[in-house]
């Protein structure tokens, strides 16, 4: 596989631990634009508000969010649906030269018009689809819409394979107890039909408070979760043991797996074990864990205006404060203080960008 594929991964893990070590006053690498709450599927365990608010961000909000970004930032496009937003190829096309981005979409959008104008962008490093299963049951697709997504990725993998092959294109599968007997079946797919570059098998949350659209009290970080998900943990080891065994076997093509978390690497012979130990807890243990630096890497926007870091509290709203303003606040200076003092919070359960103490990985 072409490392280039990988290089947006290891850049982001690189990112975080320079601006945690070395530019602590520093403005963060990355920026996740929520530009809509607009989706047009329903799925069961999303954790979004579904339908537009009133007031949100629009168009020129967007580009002056943008225009106050330090040099060489990264944006990830999100939403809800990001190619909803009203003005979304504008919004692209109005970025700096310096500024890449990557889209995470359900891609019953992504028609052969968008595709041909993405991959055009020299921005774009990474375009991610949410698949969850053959079929993507999981997401309530009827057979009409999984042959328009395969439709619209084949188009756009190929499109891009032949201008642009840098950029990468993700599947992310959130595992959850109805699809957990299909993850082989899914990497199968992905490797073999799709030729996907990357393919990330995500683990729910523990906490609803990780990553939302709807802004919390900074306290309820300090509160325990049992979070979201009962996992089926022997067939979960099960489906990572024949994953493993299509990769040594070279059964799965070009594509590069991840677990996110990534508790283990599937191309290591790490032992199971952690997984067993780590995943579905009924409670947080910071002790398992490195200190987090995410924070320092990386904040999101919401469609509201709100800033927040990773745990949705806002500190602070850019229709009042530039950006820089925001990230230097008191609040986010408290957030940074306590994740320094504590490592991780009780809020942090099961957050994707854990990194366990005894394993050594990329992002």
């Amino acid at each position: 596989m072409n490392t280039t594929n990988t290089a947006y991964f290891e850049n982001r893990l690189k990112a975080r631990e320079d601006e945690a070590i070395f530019n602590r006053n520093q403005m963060p690498f990355r920026y996740v634009f929520i530009l809509t709450n607009a989706c047009n599927l329903r799925c069961s365990f999303c954790f979004q508000e579904k339908k537009p608010m009133k007031g949100s961000l629009n168009l020129d909000d967007w580009k002056y969010i943008s225009s106050q970004l330090p040099f060489g930032s990264h944006i990830t496009l999100t939403g809800g649906e990001p190619l909803l937003f009203r003005g979304f190829q504008e919004l692209v096309t109005s970025l700096r030269k310096d500024i890449s981005f990557n889209i995470i979409t359900n891609g019953l959008l992504l028609n052969k018009q968008i595709s041909d104008f993405l991959v055009n962008q020299e921005g774009l490093r990474v375009l991610s689809c949410s698949i969850d299963d053959v079929g993507n049951s999981s997401r309530d697709f009827s057979k009409e819409m999984w042959q328009n997504l395969v439709s619209n990725l084949s188009y756009f993998r190929d499109k891009k394979n032949h201008i642009n092959p840098d950029i990468v294109l993700d599947i992310k599968t959130v595992v959850h107890g109805g699809n957990i007997e299909g993850m082989s079946e899914m990497s199968h797919f992905t490797s073999t039909e799709l030729n996907s570059d990357t393919h990330m098998f995500m683990f729910l949350k523990g906490s609803p408070m990780q990553h939302s659209d709807v802004m919390f009290d900074y306290d309820f970080a300090f509160t325990e979760n049992k979070g979201i998900e009962n996992y089926n943990i022997p067939e979960v080891l099960n489906q990572i043991k024949k994953l493993r065994k299509s990769i040594s076997n070279n059964l799965v093509g070009n594509t590069k797996f991840f677990l996110h978390p990534k508790y283990i690497d599937l191309y290591s012979d790490q032992s199971l074990d952690i997984i067993e130990e780590l995943l579905d807890k009924p409670y947080h243990n910071p002790d398992n864990y490195l200190s987090c630096r995410s924070p320092w890497e990386s904040v999101h926007i919401n469609n509201s205006g709100d800033v927040f870091p990773c745990l949705s509290f806002s500190i602070g709203n850019t229709r009042d404060k530039s950006i820089k303003d925001i990230i230097n606040s008191e609040n986010m200076r408290k957030f940074k203080s306590d994740l320094e003092k504590c490592g991780t919070l009780p809020g942090c359960k099961q957050c994707g960008y854990l990194r366990p103490k005894d394993t050594k990985f990329s992002i």
